[in-house]
């Protein structure tokens, strides 16, 4: 939430508007980077570790600081704040209002996948599953990749 709060002022006060459509395309050569790893994935199999290690427990600022500085938390946050905000208008008291509502659901999401992750993952032993699962989630990025280049595309007036 703080990350989403700080980069959407941030890129309020210093991004302009003539911009949005470079940082979309910047946003979907990345998305199709990620998606190729995902399409092309190198899945490995490896067996448990029986031993337990012992570990810090971690605290509240620890993990804080570990999203906070994450740079995928960042590529992330970043075209929200510099593409969605400004094309919706969000503005003032806005951007922390609904960066608040983009953070639970952005908290109860890995809930979720840790929940699904955790019953499928018992179940799912097969390589060959995984990879078509990760094959999935690679089609869907490609996807959403090229809704960022149709963007660019319109909002650069390229093609007009």
């Amino acid at each position: 939430m703080a990350l989403f709060i700080v980069l959407g002022y941030i890129g309020k006060a210093i991004i302009p508007h003539r911009y949005l459509p470079y940082i979309s395309l910047v946003g979907a050569v990345y998305t199709y980077y990620v998606a190729y790893q995902k399409v092309f994935p190198t899945i490995t199999m490896e067996e448990e570790d029986a031993t337990v290690s012992t570990q810090k427990r971690l605290t509240f600022w620890n993990g804080f600081l570990i999203q906070f500085l994450n740079p995928k938390g960042i590529l992330l946050a970043f075209p929200i704040v510099a593409i969605m905000y400004p094309s919706a208008h969000i503005t003032g008291i806005n951007i922390a209002l609904i960066s608040c509502a983009i953070s639970i659901g952005g908290g109860l999401a890995p809930g979720l996948y840790a929940l699904a992750g955790d019953i499928i993952g018992k179940k799912i032993k097969n390589k060959t599953w995984i990879q078509r699962f990760t094959q999935l989630m690679g089609a869907m990025l490609i996807i959403v990749g090229s809704m960022m280049l149709y963007d660019f595309i319109i909002d650069s007036h390229l093609f007009q």
